[in-house]
Order: structure tokens, then C-alpha cells, then sequence
């Protein structure tokens, strides 16, 4: 646990005393395939670290048009969704990453989903 969180980039100047504290609240969690973790706009307490498997990083967004267009994307497509806006895959992280480490800082910053 302690090599985790060693990774993270937010944890780089803390103490070991200080990570040990962490690590000691961690917990494993098992996620079943295609599991949404966290969801574009809800607030997360939570940072995942991806033990195997990947987890897909998506993002909500109205496209015009000639993005549509350009993307491929149109009404029958995948990833579109209700009221013009689509589901776009902008990430895969895979075993040995994390995320939801930046909404822990500032609730702002939650502006994804994560799907296993």
C-alpha cells in the first residue's frame, strides 16, 4: 500500500509516518466489469488505485455538429447520449494507475467518469 500511494504525485512530500497513516485506512474493493466508479459531477471522498484490469476515463460533452461530424459520432452512434451530447472516451488507465485523487483536493475538479 505504501508503494501506491508513493506514486501519487499529490503524496511526493509526505512523510512515511503520514503515508503509513493512509495506507492503514486503505481498503481493496473488487469491481465488476463495466462498473461505472465514479460519475461526471458527483463528489468522490475516494482515490482508486487500479491493482489489474483498466478503467476507462470518460467525459460528457454537447458537440456541434461539424464535430459530430468529425468524430464520427452521430444519433445512432455508441456514444451518444439524450440531448445532443455525447460520451467521449478521453483515457484508459490500466494496473499500476489511479485517479480520483484530484477531486479529494478541490470538489471541482470531479469533470469525468470512470468506468471498469
Amino acid at each position: 500500500r505504501m508503494k501506491l500511494l508513493q506514486q501519487v504525485y499529490v503524496f511526493h512530500d509526505w512523510t512515511a509516518a503520514e503515508l503509513q497513516r493512509v495506507a492503514h485506512v486503505m481498503k481493496r474493493k473488487t469491481v465488476s466489469r463495466n462498473t461505472t466508479v465514479i460519475r461526471q459531477g458527483e463528489t468522490s471522498d475516494c482515490i482508486y488505485f487500479l491493482v489489474s484490469g483498466k478503467c476507462r476515463v470518460l467525459k460528457t460533452a454537447l458537440l456541434s455538429k461539424s464535430e459530430q461530424r468529425l468524430l464520427g459520432a452521430n444519433s445512432s452512434s455508441e456514444s451518444a447520449i439524450a440531448g445532443g451530447r455525447h460520451l467521449l472516451e478521453i483515457n484508459t488507465l490500466r494496473a499500476g494507475q489511479y485517479f480520483g485523487e484530484l477531486p479529494l483536493l478541490d470538489p471541482r475538479w470531479q469533470q469525468h467518469t470512470a468506468s471498469v
